[in-house]
Order: C-alpha cells, then sequence, then structure tokens
C-alpha cells in the first residue's frame, strides 16, 4: 500500500479532479465508511469532500489505521479552515474542525508520538478556543496531559489535571480521573503500576459502561422511560458494587454483592435497549466520539456470558450457552475490528473453557488475547504506555500458563513464560530506534532455544511464579522441552523469602505478637522444591553431575540466588555450575556473539565513604585488592576516591573490558528501583559522607543514569563489588529492574553480582580468585565462577556437614550470583 503525505492530500483537496479524488479513496486502507464517501467524494463542493473523508479519519484515526488517520485529519483539516476563510456559504460547522482536531491529536497518541500530541494539541486548543469551538477542549487536553504522563512530565501533567472542566465533562472525565490515579500511582513507585495478579477469576466491570450511559442519558434519553432509567442509574452505589465484585473470590460473594451487580447488569441491559433502539445502523454521538448500537448491543451480550460466574459455579449447558454467545460475539468483533470488544469475549471464553474442564481451548483463548495485546503495543511507541497494556488483564499469563501446563503442552508453557517477560526489553530497543520492537520478535527466540542449547550443551530453565504455585519449563542439552509439574509455593512464601535472603538472618526470632516463638525460615531448605524435581532428570540421565544450568527468575524470585538452594546432600551448586539471564531474548543475544578470550583491558572504580577512608585502611585495602590484581595481569587504569565521581565515570570508555566497581550499593526497600536502586560514587564536595541521607547524595550510579546517560558497555564484564547489586523488582511490563538489569541493557556481555552484604574482605578474595581461574586460568566463567565460590565454601562448609556449617559458609560466599555470558 502507497504510503502518502500531507502535502499530496492537500493538493488533490485543492487541485485535484473527481476522478483523482475517488482512486485516492479507492486506494485507502479498508474502511467501513468507503462505500459511503465514494458518493460524497465525488462533489464539486468542497466543503461535501470534507465531510465525506472526515467520517474515514474518524475510523482511522481510533484505531483502524492511525498513521494514514493522523496524515489524513492535519491535511483535511488545513484544507477546512482555508475553505472556511475563503469560501461564502461555505455550510462547514464548528464540530468539524473538533473532530478533525481530536481525531488527528487521537492518531499521532496511538502511534506513540507524545512530543507531537502535545505540540499539536496546544495548536488546536488555541485554534478552537479563537473559533469559540469548545466541545472538543477537554477531549484534547486529555490526550495531552496523557503524553506528558507517557513523557515522564509527572508534575506537568499534575499541573494540567488542576483544570476543574476536565472532570465537569462526563466522558474525558473518566479519562482524565484514570490519568490522575496514574500519577499518584506513579510517584508513589512505577514499578507497582503492574496490578497484582488474582487466581480467581473476575467478571468484567462495567464502570466505564455505567459512567457513559449517565452521560448519554443527560445528552438525550427522553420521556418517562429515560428519566425512570436515570434515577435507577443514580441510585447505584457504583463503589461498593465495584469492589463486591473485583476484590473477593466468587466463594465469598454475599447475597448483597450479588444483588447490586444484578441491579447493575439490569440498568446497563436497559441502557443498551435505548442505544440501540434506532436499530442496528443508529449512531449516538457522545461527546465527540461516534458508538455503534450493533456494538453497544454485542458488548452487553458478552458481559451477560461472562456474569453468569458472578453467583459461582452454573450447570455446563447454562455454560456452553454462554460460550456459544461470547464465540458469534467475538465473530462479529474481529469482523468490524474491534479489539476491545475481542478481548472482552476472548476473556469470557477463556473462563468458559475453564470451567467445563477444558484447559487447551481455554489457553488458546487466552494466547489470541495475548496476541491482541501486543497488536495494541506494537502501535505505541512510550515505554510507559506500552508497558501498562497487558495490566488490563493481569491474570492472564497465570491463567494461561496454568491451563497449558493442565494441556500437556509442553512447547506453548515455555513460550508463555518467556513471553510474559523481556517486554522492557522490547521497550528499550523500541525508544532507542526509529522502528517498533514487537513483543513477538523477543520472544521468537524460543524457537531458536533447542538449537542453542544443543550446540552450546547448556540447559535452560526458567520459571513464572503465580499466586498459589511456581511453574517451570526445563530444555535440556538435548533440546528437549519439558513441563515440570508446577510448585505448591506461594508468592507470598517467595516474597518472605527475598526479603530473608541473606542466611545470617535464619532462626532469627520474628516480631510476632500472634506467635512469639516465630523464626525466620532457613530460605536454602524452604525453597528446595523449586529445584528438588532434577533429581529425577538427574537419574534419567537427562543432566549430569557438572553441567551447567543457565536459568531466568520471575518476580521476587529474582532475588534468591538458586545456587544455594538445598540439593540432594548439600546445594544445587555443588551438582552444577550456574547463571542466571532476563529472558531467552537475553540468552540469545549473548550466545549468538563469537567467544572471546577475556580482556586485558580494565578500568577499575574505588569509592569508599568518607569515615572509612580516614579510619579503616584496612577496608579501603579491601577495595583496591582486586583492582591491583588487575594492574599486574593486564592493562588499564583505575578512578579512586574523590576523582570517581559520577561525571568522571560516565565519560570513560567501558566496553570491551573488564569494569570493576569496588563501592557501595543500594537497593530500595520501598519506591523504584530504576531511580533509587545505585552504586554510590564521589560528588562535587568530595567522598559519600555517612553522615548525610542517602537521599541527600549526589554521586549516584541509578539504572535511570545508565540508561540515560546512554553507557557503552558492549562486550564487557562487570564486577560488581557492591552490596546487594543484584536486587531487583518487577516493573509494570514484566520485566525485573535494577543495577544488574541496566547493565546488561547497556550491553555488558556478563556480570557478577551480589545478593546481601558482604564483606570488603570476603568480595576481595571472592573476585581474586575468580580473576585467576577465568583470566589466568583460561576457564569459562561459569567454571571459575562455581570452582571459586565452591572452594571458598568448602574452608568452613562440607555436605556432610551441611547442617552445622551452612549458615555461616552461605553467608559469607554465596551471596555472589553470574548473569549473562557463562562461557
Amino acid at each position: 500500500m502507497k504510503t502518502i503525505t500531507k502535502e499530496q492530500v492537500l493538493n488533490l483537496l485543492r487541485k485535484g479532479t473527481s476522478i483523482k479524488r475517488l482512486e485516492f479513496l479507492n486506494n485507502l486502507p479498508p474502511n467501513s465508511f468507503k462505500e459511503a464517501a465514494a458518493s460524497l467524494i465525488v462533489s464539486n463542493n468542497p466543503t461535501v469532500v470534507i465531510l465525506a473523508l472526515t467520517s474515514l479519519i474518524l475510523e482511522y484515526c481510533q484505531g483502524k489505521n492511525p498513521e494514514y488517520g493522523a496524515i489524513l485529519a492535519e491535511a483535511v483539516f488545513e484544507r477546512a479552515n482555508e475553505i472556511w476563510k475563503t469560501v461564502q456559504n461555505h455550510g462547514l460547522e464548528k464540530t468539524t474542525f473538533s473532530n478533525l482536531a481530536y481525531s488527528h491529536v487521537k492518531a499521532l497518541s496511538l502511534l506513540g508520538y507524545s512530543e507531537e500530541v502535545i505540540k499539536k494539541a496546544d495548536q488546536y486548543i488555541e485554534f478552537l478556543e479563537k473559533l469559540e469551538e469548545t466541545e472538543g477542549l477537554t477531549s484534547l487536553k486529555v490526550l495531552k496531559i496523557e503524553a506528558l504522563i507517557n513523557l515522564k512530565e509527572i508534575d506537568e501533567a499534575e499541573k494540567e489535571l488542576q483544570d476543574d472542566s476536565l472532570f465537569e465533562n462526563p466522558i474525558s472525565g473518566i479519562e482524565a480521573e484514570r490519568l490522575k490515579g496514574w500519577i499518584d500511582q506513579f510517584k508513589i513507585d512505577a514499578t507497582t503500576l503492574r496490578s497484582q495478579a488474582k487466581h480467581s477469576p473476575e467478571p468484567p466491570s462495567p464502570k466505564s459502561l455505567l459512567d457513559i450511559m449517565k452521560a448519554a442519558i443527560d445528552l438525550g434519553f427522553e420521556g418517562e422511560a429515560g428519566r425512570s432509567l436515570k434515577q435507577q442509574v443514580d441510585q447505584l452505589n457504583l463503589d461498593n458494587s465495584i469492589s463486591s465484585i473485583i476484590h473477593k473470590k466468587p466463594a465469598e460473594y454475599n447475597q448483597e454483592d450479588i444483588e447490586k451487580y444484578s441491579r447493575m447488569l439490569e440498568a446497563l441491559n436497559q441502557g443498551e435497549e435505548f442505544l440501540g433502539k434506532e436499530g442496528n445502523d443508529s449512531e449516538l454521538s457522545v461527546g465527540g466520539k461516534i458508538r455503534n448500537a450493533s456494538a453497544i448491543f454485542v458488548r452487553g451480550k458478552i458481559r451477560n456470558a461472562s456474569a453468569i460466574f458472578v453467583r459461582g459455579t452454573p450447570a455446563p449447558d447454562v455454560i456452553r450457552d454462554s460460550l456459544s454467545v461470547l464465540k458469534s460475539s467475538l465473530e462479529w468483533a474481529n469482523q468490524h475490528g474491534i479489539t476491545e470488544l475481542e478481548n472482552d469475549a476472548l476473556w469470557g471464553i477463556y473462563l468458559c473453557n475453564s470451567r467445563l474442564n477444558q484447559p487447551s481451548e481455554a489457553a488458546d483463548a487466552l494466547i489470541q488475547l495475548r496476541g491482541n495485546l501486543e497488536g495494541m503495543r506494537r502501535g505505541i511507541k512510550e515505554p510507559l504506555k506500552r508497558g501498562g497494556i497487558f495490566s488490563t488483564y493481569p491474570y492472564l499469563f497465570n491463567a494461561l500458563c496454568e491451563h497449558l501446563q493442565k494441556a500437556g503442552r509442553a512447547e506453548d508453557l515455555l513460550e508463555a513464560i518467556e513471553s510474559s517477560k523481556g517486554r522492557v526489553i522490547a521497550d528499550r530497543l523500541t525508544e532507542q530506534s526509529d522502528a517498533i520492537v514487537s513483543d513477538k520478535a523477543i520472544y521468537e527466540s524460543v524457537k531458536r532455544l533447542r538449537d542453542l542449547t544443543q550446540s552450546k550443551r547448556f540447559h535452560y530453565l526458567t520459571y513464572f511464579v503465580d499466586e498459589e504455585r511456581v511453574y517451570a519449563s526445563f530444555v535440556s542439552k538435548q533440546g528437549k522441552v519439558y513441563a515440570i509439574d508446577p510448585v505448591p509455593i506461594k508468592n507470598s512464601v517467595l516474597q518472605n523469602a527475598a526479603k530473608n535472603v541473606d542466611p545470617k538472618n535464619w532462626g532469627n526470632p520474628i516480631p510476632s505478637p500472634r506467635n512469639p516463638r516465630a523464626k525466620i525460615p532457613n530460605v536454602s531448605d524452604c525453597l528446595a522444591p523449586l529445584v528438588v524435581w532434577l533429581e529425577n532428570l538427574l537419574k534419567q540421565g537427562i543432566i549430569q553431575k557438572d553441567d551447567h544450568i543457565c536459568y531466568s527468575s520471575d518476580e521476587d524470585f529474582n532475588n534468591v540466588p538458586l545456587q544455594y538452594l538445598r540439593f540432594k546432600d548439600g546445594i544445587l551448586l555443588d551438582w552444577f555450575s550456574l547463571s542466571r539471564v532476563h529472558s531467552v531474548f537475553h540468552l540469545d543475544l549473548v550466545l549468538r556473539k563469537k567467544i572471546s578470550s577475556p580482556s586485558t583491558q580494565y578500568l577499575g572504580v574505588v569509592v569508599p565513604r568518607l569515615q572509612e577512608y580516614e579510619g579503616k585502611k584496612e577496608f579501603v585495602a579491601n577495595l583496591d585488592a582486586p583492582i591491583q590484581w588487575l594492574e599486574e595481569h593486564g592493562c588499564g587504569h583505575s578512578i579512586r576516591l574523590t576523582d570517581a565521581t559520577l561525571d568522571r565515570v560516565t565519560i570513560e570508555s567501558l566496553d570491551h573490558r573488564i569494569v570493576h566497581f569496588s563501592t557501595h550499593g543500594h537497593f530500595p526497600v520501598k519506591g523504584n528501583p530504576y531511580h533509587d536502586s545505585f552504586l554510590l560514587l564521589a560528588d562535587e564536595q568530595g567522598l559519600p559522607d555517612k553522615k548525610q541521607k542517602i537521599e541527600k547524595l549526589k554521586g549516584k550510579l541509578t539504572p535511570k543514569v545508565i540508561l540515560e546517560e546512554q553507557l557503552n558497555l558492549q562486550d564487557s564484564c562487570v564486577s560488581l563489588m557492591a552490596c546487594v547489586s543484584g536486587l531487583a523488582k518487577e516493573g509494570i511490563a514484566g520485566d525485573t529492574l535494577g543495577l544488574d538489569w541496566a547493565f546488561i541493557q547497556a550491553g555488558a556481555s556478563s556480570l557478577i553480582s551480589t545478593h546481601w552484604e558482604v564483606t570488603p574482605a570476603c568480595a576481595a578474595q571472592f573476585f581474586i580468585r575468580f580473576y585467576e581461574k577465568w583470566i589466568q586460568g583460561k576457564q569459562s566463567r561459569a567454571s571459575a565462577y562455581r570452582e571459586t565460590t565452591l572452594e571458598l565454601l568448602n574452608q568452613n562448609y562440607t555436605p556432610d556437614a551441611f547442617q552445622s556449617c551452612t549458615r555461616d559458609a552461605l553467608q559469607r560466599w554465596a551471596a555472589f550470583s553470574l548473569t549473562g555470558d557463562f562461557r
């Protein structure tokens, strides 16, 4: 399909013949208004030509084809303005301008061009105010605020939301409230924007439709029936009704909940009868948006068919009837290109098949839903907006893994687990380039995984954490995919384990008035079921002692080192070498590169706190020790003490070398690790002062700085001799955000980082031994890492004495994890 420009469209509208205009129309992308527009676009009246294109533009810009819609809307707006100024008795309505302006900005928003959205919205707002056309102003302002949020200009967006008129308009007010919620949540913690998944299925929320109905009633329902419906809708206690449905499991609903929901369904159904009373071809204009009566009718069918589960599990015949309705609704929505209705229908189809014990069919519906959501992300460039798409269906991946597991579809389960990860990688690549990187391109590397494991002779293990259990998929070095039985460990258990990952805490009392004898559990033991199933593969000869396992964790499990989990008569590291990756896509990127010898180039960075430098010579000597070893066996330089500022580090050459940080690390208990996790460097005041509050210190190398300063660590091995540098927290797109993640995003080939606080003396021993084995001994990174850890552990630990010696030994030496390239 040919591309078009605004200038070409304008030239056609100014000088083109009726035949050329018709030819142009026929070459446009599919649109349900094409046939109606064909009889108008050949008119000699320029206003009629404008009106012919307006309907097409509305459909394109609402999502049918925003690329074409944006170009057409801008060009037609300019041509309409020319006609308005130069043609007497032109017949144009002011609403034509507001509709075209909104359509243009809406299309730009869907395409993710946030800066352009702000620029054009301001221009159109000024134009419409001069024209005294106020109908479309609030919608334009809301789109502008959304763009500001996408650009993370949170304060400016909050300032714009102080306009009371945004909330007075019943339609734009819904969206303004939503954006206000995003701002409030983002200011607390951007990583919590991803909703908590619920294991019990949720019926569809009627909130948005109910609010639109209220607006519609105010705009045009007449007579006694309209007044009666308005009274009924106004009496509904919306907050209580919604909370009673969404925040409770079906088994906990009481009769009052069911009655409230029933009244709401009745009101919605009556309202839809009014909206569709003129027949399937009628339309109602609400706040400048056209809503087709057929779509409203289908929406009601989908909602009612899905709502059967509110009252418990109905009889199979009732479920099958609902399933039939949902399938026909899906077909209608698909034919008319209404993705929102497709998604609602697919969710209902999943619910029905799940209750009919048809896991494979349920999974197929969820896979199709996932594809739709990925399609929506493809049309969006801004990372924050892309990341929020999947939060609409927070249970999607949980349900998908559950039903693929039940159906025995091992390869699809592997893809499902991987598709839940890696979306921030796609977002980063999208942000850094002109092209939008699709999610499918990210996890399509799953198809190459079997060849990778066979050619590189390693095993791949990936986890997905559900509320009630953990799903795992295992790909052997023979290239076979295994779906492991779900491990019945709750997410809450993993969360507590991640908080107490440091062995020094094990056995300490837990402050609990209910259970004064409660103690912090041994994480190595209590999470052992996550790896115990490997014993069966070991017995079958699928895996062998000393094999390498590359693994990808999930959620809080990322912060637990797999290597120290109890396995057979010792820990997992006694049996296998281990390394971490963020996803199959990350692994594929790493292993596609040629194996290279360890670099002899290095950069060392040494920054103690002021008090340590002044009073702890041994402390500083330990920070220096690994870098002194690199100096003796390679070439490079170090930046130390007050010279090691943030500005200095960001201008250093960091690619194709060993980059060793000997400094302090920080990971926030609360807050957003993208902004608040860091390596502590010097600043213009000198070394960091322990007496200063953390938030006052300026020398912070955060993930935000690493990415926004575009640090190039291509093919470097990064050593983080810094406490808690390997911790992460899940973000809105499913990835785990932290320093470890940021260095990988910046191109690092591998990292060694820590899960808890370690002494400089222990860390110095670890890194010197690792460098000796890797650089001098020419061992692989995985082998050097494993041998180093086991040698140090065995100083005061043997498998036979596991129970008596583990806590102290593991605290000293099991904190280090290898991420990335293990070769």
